[in-house]
């Protein structure tokens, strides 16, 4: 698409009182505009040492960086004279708000999903309110007030249209049925420069057929530009993966067909040139729960299994162990997501939904569907949504 410099009139500001939700009206703020804005990343802070060949010299060594501090702007707009103001009563609740800025050429400015770019602002507190001068006393006085509040996110990010495009036709010969993001944003201080979408895993299912061959690993380490696609060689030819993870070193492949283990592979050997070997891991399996979904942050992964049955790894090649025996539920699980640490989710088998909470698991009363539907796919937004 065409780099095209922004006129600060095709903009629009948004809010959602509350944060983004499926069940929350986004609120158009017509009347108001965003102002500058300002995000310190942090200021870099040298350290010196004596310089080994000139005296009353140093030489910069090192370097690091203060914390990084939130973004802030201000939202600023008329006063109005016979309704509330609206950002004074947002301000006045204290409550999240998320603010979103709307950027359009060709586009209706009214209509919350069609616009050219978005800047978005979530977790937004309203810090300070204040207004120009409310009176005159004398005719050169005379003129429009605007109302001003100051104004701190949590999270600044853009986001413009998804466009879809075919990748990897040469690549992938059968259905895909998981894929994980494998990547952080690095500078090359310790490995390959990456904007933290480079690394791209997902795993295919078996081929089939008298001749077949087992599953794929296909996988990207340029952003999606090139792709490879590798034998899972530790699956039989007859097996289908149903989920794939990176776990520290590790991307970790799961299939529930396959019993009580999991099959991993170092995360290097995914390079394009190298033949990956995968290996099988069984320690820490109990017998007919083996593992259905996995999910990962950093070096630490949950696993959901087969009779309600909950694992945990922080070294895949070690094993894992067992976080729940079946106790929370006895139905199987398909899918778990990582929030934190220390508070996951894991939805399966009959409507059946269970949060795990430094470790504890216990199965929510209030189920969305009932005995006869599974859940499927879990996506967990905040200890509460």
């Amino acid at each position: 698409m065409k780099r095209t410099p922004l006129v600060n009139s095709f903009t629009r500001v948004w809010v959602i009182d509350g944060g983004a939700r499926v069940d929350r009206d986004p609120e158009f703020l017509y009347f108001m505009k965003l102002d500058t804005v300002e995000k310190n990343f942090g200021s870099v802070n040298p350290i010196y040492e004596p310089s080994k060949i000139q005296y009353n010299e140093f030489d910069e060594t090192a370097s690091f960086r203060d914390e990084e501090e939130r973004p802030t702007s201000s939202l600023i707009g008329r006063y109005p004279q016979s309704v509330r103001s609206r950002i004074l009563e947002l301000a006045q609740k204290k409550c999240q708000v998320d603010v979103q800025l709307h950027i359009g050429a060709c586009t209706s400015p009214g209509v919350f999903n069609d616009f050219m770019k978005v800047l978005i602002f979530e977790d937004v507190a309203f810090e300070t309110y204040s207004t120009d001068s409310l009176g005159s006393i004398e005719p050169g006085e005379r003129g429009a007030i605007n109302e001003t509040v100051e104004v701190s996110a949590k999270k600044m990010y853009e986001y413009v249209p998804i466009e879809f495009a075919a990748r990897a036709p040469a690549s992938v010969t059968n259905e895909l049925v998981a894929a994980a993001l494998c990547d952080i944003p690095a500078c090359g201080d310790c490995g390959t420069i990456s904007n933290g979408c480079q690394k791209i895993l997902a795993v295919s299912i078996a081929a089939g057929g008298s001749a077949g061959t087992p599953a794929d690993i296909v996988y990207s380490i340029d952003g999606g530009a090139t792709f490879n696609a590798d034998d899972i060689d530790t699956l039989g030819v007859a097996v289908n993966p149903t989920d794939v993870a990176c776990v520290g070193d590790y991307a970790v492949v799961i299939a529930s067909e396959d019993g009580d283990q999991m099959h991993i592979v170092d995360k290097d050997d995914l390079n394009g040139v190298t033949d990956p070997e995968f290996t099988q891991v069984t320690t820490g399996f109990v017998a007919n729960a083996g593992p259905t979904c996995i999910d990962a942050i950093a070096n630490t992964a949950y696993l959901g299994a087969l009779n309600g049955y909950i694992y945990k790894t922080s070294d895949p090649a070690s094993g894992v162990t067992v976080v729940d025996a079946g106790e929370a539920t006895s139905s199987t699980l398909n899918d778990i997501d990582m929030y934190t640490d220390d508070f996951q989710v894991a939805v399966g088998n009959d409507g059946v939904i269970v949060t795990i909470e430094n470790d504890i698991a216990g199965a929510i009363a209030n189920q969305p569907v009932g005995i006869g539907t599974n859940l499927n796919v879990i996506l967990v937004i905040s200890e509460t949504e």
